[in-house]
């Protein structure tokens, strides 16, 4: 069960799929001159999760299209600022 509010998972994705949205995460992170840690603050997970989202070794239990729009509001405010 997902404790996220209106939570549905949408797709499934294969690991080849996460290692594109990985790279994706890991840029707009560094864009943002985020820290794996302060990024994973941000977002309310753990570091090490973040950080095998980002190699694509992690599959996220949450629909992945709600990672992605968490991470992108995080890097927005902070370009934003």
């Amino acid at each position: 069960m997902n404790k996220h509010k209106g939570y549905k998972q949408t797709r499934q994705i294969t690991y080849d799929q996460m290692k594109v949205y990985g790279e994706k995460f890991e840029k707009l992170r560094k864009s943002i001159n985020f820290s794996l840690n302060e990024m994973s603050e941000a977002i309310g997970v753990s570091l090490s999760t973040l950080h095998r989202w980002e190699k694509g070794k992690l599959i996220p239990q949450t629909d992945i299209d709600y990672i992605e729009r968490k991470i992108e509001n995080v890097a927005a405010k902070v370009l934003i600022y």
